[in-house]
C-alpha cells in the first residue's frame, strides 16, 4: 500500500538539508554495521563488538526523524508515506520549530484529529498558499 501511495504521489521538489544528512547517516550507520559484521566473523568471542550497535544507532535515529516526514503533491498532504490527507480537510496549523530547512509542525484537522510532522522549506510554502 505504501508503495502505491508513493507512486502516485511522487516527490516533487529539491531535498533539503535534514534529507542529505539523514542520507548520509543512513550510508554511514550501514557502513559500521557491515564494518562491524566482517569483524564479528575474525573476533575473538570474549571482546565486545561495539562497532555493530553503533552502527545501528545513526539508522535508528534517523528513522525515528523521518517517521514524520511528510510533503505536499496535488493538493494532498502525504505524511508517513502512507496517509493521504486533503488539504482543504486542514483547520490551522501551529509551526513549533525551525531546524535546517526543515519545520516541525502541528496540524489540527477539520475532525478534530491532530497531527505531528515536519516540512521542508519548499512543501511548507506550499502548504501555506494551499491552506489560505
Amino acid at each position: 500500500m505504501r508503495f502505491r501511495i508513493i507512486f502516485k504521489y511522487p516527490y516533487e521538489g529539491k531535498l533539503s538539508i535534514g534529507n542529505y544528512s539523514g542520507y548520509f547517516q543512513i550510508l554511514l550507520g550501514k557502513l559500521l554495521y557491515i564494518i562491524g559484521l566482517l569483524s564479528l566473523t575474525n573476533a575473538d568471542s570474549d571482546k565486545p563488538h561495539h562497532l555493530i550497535i553503533y552502527g545501528f544507532i545513526p539508522v535508528i535515529w534517523y528513522l525515528s526523524i523521518f517517521h514524520n516526514t511528510a510533503y505536499i503533491c496535488n493538493n494532498y498532504l502525504i505524511y508517513n508515506f502512507s496517509r493521504v490527507i486533503d488539504t482543504k480537510d486542514i483547520d490551522r496549523y501551529e509551526m513549533k520549530k525551525k531546524t535546517l530547512d526543515m519545520y516541525s509542525l502541528v496540524i489540527h484537522m477539520k475532525n478534530k484529529e491532530v497531527l505531528k510532522l515536519s516540512l521542508n522549506d519548499s512543501n511548507y510554502h506550499k502548504l501555506q498558499l494551499l491552506t489560505e
